[in-house]
């Protein structure tokens, strides 16, 4: 399985590499309507040899929660118009699929597929419900990888969402999840590939996430020792209760990274980096454990 990387910071990304070159990060980045900031093709260009695969997000979940703020037609050209030039170094990019909610979403996302695949463009499709009717839609067209959404994803649990991705993979396509990073839910997943932010996320709230071996699952360890109301954090990692998770930490990243927890206790970038690098890592045990149930892809 491949883990794609949200809204990493090119920064970290470059950083991370000069550390560990011989990783390849697979990196999903939204486009970015607010301000008009588009994408940067020159920076993606650069990132496109350092890392495994580039995946382009629409952006359109950014619409979806403010939709009095953008124009959708607008949007669409500007994500069109953007695609001349990153269709070139993105590996994949998602479709226009600004309907999140209305019984017509079907039919209003497939609108602005068949108008970006009339240009010439070949965006990955994302279905935003269990409606037998789409995912049957879907089975029988000729796109080769498929997106969830992740409002769909969010309701489900793991068992449920392989009886979704094991239809598609029986006809020979791939799935993305999107915005799911848990090894709890993704440990066994049959899916080709997905990506999530949270790594982002914990290291923001000053927690380095990763799985430990003694206790059987992912835990955090928090580098502050009380949170933003006062109340102590109980993962504190200079809390005594924590000593054995705290050593199996700092071994995983002195081996894995050559840092000691005073580096990452110091620098938020740092510990962005290190979250990251645990996804990186935890995308191989799962890679494994798909290749142990033979579950096979033409591409990994």
């Amino acid at each position: 399985m491949r883990i794609y990387l949200s809204s990493i910071a090119p920064q970290v990304i470059t950083d991370l590499n000069f550390i560990r070159p011989d990783l390849r990060l697979n990196v999903l980045q939204p486009f970015v309507f607010r301000n008009n900031q588009g994408i940067d093709a020159d920076i993606w260009r650069s990132l496109k040899q350092i890392t495994n695969s580039l995946f382009l997000d629409s952006g359109t979940f950014e619409l979806s929660r403010q939709c009095g703020l953008y124009d959708v037609e607008e949007c669409f050209n500007k994500y069109a118009l953007s695609l001349d030039s990153l269709s070139g170094i993105f590996d994949f990019y998602a479709n226009f699929d600004p309907d999140y909610k209305s019984n017509e979403r079907l039919i209003v996302n497939l609108s602005f597929q068949d108008r970006l695949e009339e240009m010439g463009f070949m965006p990955i499709p994302v279905l935003h419900s269990r409606d037998e009717e789409e995912i049957t839609y879907y089975l029988k067209s000729k796109h080769k990888l498929v997106a969830i959404s992740a409002q769909v994803i969010s309701k489900l649990s793991s068992k449920s969402i392989n009886l979704i991705v094991d239809r598609f993979n029986a006809v020979g396509k791939r799935v993305h999840l999107l915005g799911i990073g848990s090894y709890a839910k993704l440990k066994d997943s049959n899916a080709w590939s997905c990506d999530c932010s949270s790594f982002i996320r914990w290291a923001a709230s000053g927690r380095a996430i990763f799985f430990s071996e003694s206790q059987q699952k992912e835990m955090t360890l928090s580098f502050s020792s009380h949170n933003m109301n006062g109340d102590p954090n109980l993962d504190y990692f200079n809390n005594p209760a924590n000593k054995t998770v705290r050593d199996e930490y700092e071994n995983f990243i002195a081996f894995k990274i050559g840092f000691d927890l005073n580096d990452v206790a110091a620098d938020t970038s740092k510990l962005v980096m290190l979250n990251a690098f645990y996804l990186k890592w935890i995308e191989g045990v799962i890679t494994q454990r798909q290749k142990d149930r033979s579950i096979q892809f033409d591409m990994w």
